[in-house]
């Protein structure tokens, strides 16, 4: 691999870096994503280092994540105990890990949140003034959020694509988007 990227090379890594911070990653996570991505042969930490020209420090808390998330993986050693890294092959496994690892968290705790107000407001416990049908649409989106999430992390059988968990997806979707309109109708 030639000591200096193009500069195409440079824009693709920058470019993906924004969209990784779109997702709630750092720009610093797509652009070693890329590199390993796009590279013939694994890199190691020096060398992503002096390609992005970014501080060792920085590469090395960006890589522990991206290694805590499997989006890169060390595939060997050299000289000098020198680490090999490359980008983990499999995107939609990286895509789903993220998922059950990150959002499925984050949802769990939102759901938690609603049921604990619910309660409080069942049993006057609360003093702010909440409207119930409100919060009854808070609860629907949240039970929609999960529903989403629950079908993209949970493959409808083993070595199912994006492709296809977006389909189940339309199709919950869809199905949650009938039974709302029916309730609505059924109110007035």
């Amino acid at each position: 691999i030639k000591k200096k990227l193009p500069h195409e090379v440079i824009k693709l890594a920058n470019s993906v870096g924004k969209f990784m911070l779109y997702w709630g990653f750092k720009s610093i996570h797509g652009r070693i994503w890329t590199l390993l991505y796009l590279s013939k042969v694994p890199l190691s930490a020096l060398e992503l280092s002096q390609k992005l020209k970014v501080s060792k420090t920085l590469l090395s808390f960006a890589m522990h994540e991206l290694l805590e998330f499997d989006v890169i993986q060390k595939v060997g050693k050299g000289k000098k105990r020198t680490i090999y890294l490359s980008a983990n092959p499999n995107i939609t496994e990286v895509i789903l890990g993220v998922l059950r690892k990150r959002e499925q968290n984050l949802v769990d705790e939102i759901h938690g949140s609603l049921e604990l107000v619910k309660r409080m407001t069942l049993s006057n416990q609360i003093e702010f003034p909440i409207l119930p049908a409100h919060l009854e649409t808070v609860g629907i989106l949240i039970s929609a959020a999960k529903g989403v999430l629950q079908a993209l992390i949970a493959p409808s059988h083993p070595g199912a694509g994006l492709i296809e968990q977006f389909l189940l997806i339309a199709g919950a979707l869809s199905e949650q988007n009938a039974t709302q309109k029916a309730k609505n109708e059924n109110q007035r």
